[in-house]
């Protein structure tokens, strides 16, 4: 469009700045989105932080409420049926049928089955 305007090698009938103001707009509007995406995203991430889980300790024979942000790698949660976990647990032990659960990936409404250790 650019060159429809100071060149004669094709004629343009769109100016660059309606082109340029459009493509302004457009981005304006995607990072808008995405920052609102981002910031629901992290109220989320924040809520499920500051909940709290039940840690089994070394040596202790009843869980421990803990918030979710201060568990490490390799604690053992015990998780009740309808309570929420970060996706990143992995479920070792299940009472269900036949050892298996149900995962739900929040906002997808896609249900998993995940197999435990007999």
């Amino acid at each position: 469009m650019y060159l429809g305007e100071k060149t004669p090698l094709f004629v343009g009938t769109i100016r660059a700045f309606s082109t340029l103001g459009l493509l302004v707009m457009m981005m304006a509007v995607t990072a808008a989105m995405a920052l609102y995406d981002d910031l629901q995203r992290q109220r989320a991430d924040y809520e499920i932080n500051t909940s709290e889980a039940k840690k089994i300790r070394k040596g202790e024979a009843e869980a421990v409420p803990v918030q979710f942000q201060k568990i490490k790698v390799g604690d053992v949660l015990v998780v009740s049926k309808d309570e929420e976990f970060a996706a990143d647990c992995v479920p070792i032990y299940c009472s269900g049928e036949d050892g298996n659960c149900c995962l739900g990936a929040d906002g997808w409404h896609k249900v998993v089955r995940s197999c435990t250790l007999p």
